[in-house]
């Protein structure tokens, strides 16, 4: 198993946190880009019985394959959230935008997203972390070897993050009744 901080690309600082949450896809996403290569130089040699129509179908697979696979090779893997107490700011950079603000730390929130069967922490900011919000882990399932990688992405990266959000939220004083 791949080291969480390798993983995701982790670098830390005393007053900072940058991850990739999806490096983990370049590697997949070259397997898919190679059978989208194999599936296209395959398609002329298949017999006559699929017909023109079953190789065009081929042929449009292989190009979505392709296209997808570049994807996220180029774009979503070089995505990079950075947490900075400093600035005081949660920041996303890739190939679009350099640095872009998301949100301020005490705004943000870290929550469980489910989609299709798996699950993955999001952030988002308070009031509107149901409308908007950014998949900051990869999905996690019931599997041995995916429970493994939650704990060492709860340990090593979710717990700083909680702590660089909660080192910019107010202290809350109690208050006097008289």
């Amino acid at each position: 198993m791949q080291d969480i901080r390798q993983r995701y690309n982790i670098v830390a600082s005393a007053g900072s946190l940058s991850l990739k949450p999806y490096s983990h896809l370049v590697r997949r996403s070259r397997w898919l880009l190679v059978a989208a290569g194999l599936l296209a130089s395959v398609t002329p040699i298949v017999p006559d019985s699929i017909g023109q129509d079953g190789r065009l179908v081929l042929y449009v697979l292989s190009v979505f394959l392709a296209l997808h696979s570049l994807y996220n090779i180029l774009v979503k893997a070089n995505i990079r959230y950075l947490f900075d107490a400093s600035a005081n700011g949660i920041f996303k950079s890739g190939l679009a935008n350099q640095h872009e603000k998301l949100m301020r730390l005490e705004d943000a929130v870290v929550f469980v997203s489910e989609e299709s069967g798996g699950w993955h922490y999001a952030l988002g900011a308070k009031k509107s972390h149901f409308v908007k919000s950014y998949s900051i882990s990869e999905e996690f399932g019931a599997g041995h070897e995916s429970q493994q990688q939650l704990r060492a992405y709860e340990e090593q990266i979710l717990e700083k993050i909680h702590a660089l959000i909660a080192s910019q939220r107010p202290v809350e004083l109690p208050s006097r009744r008289f």
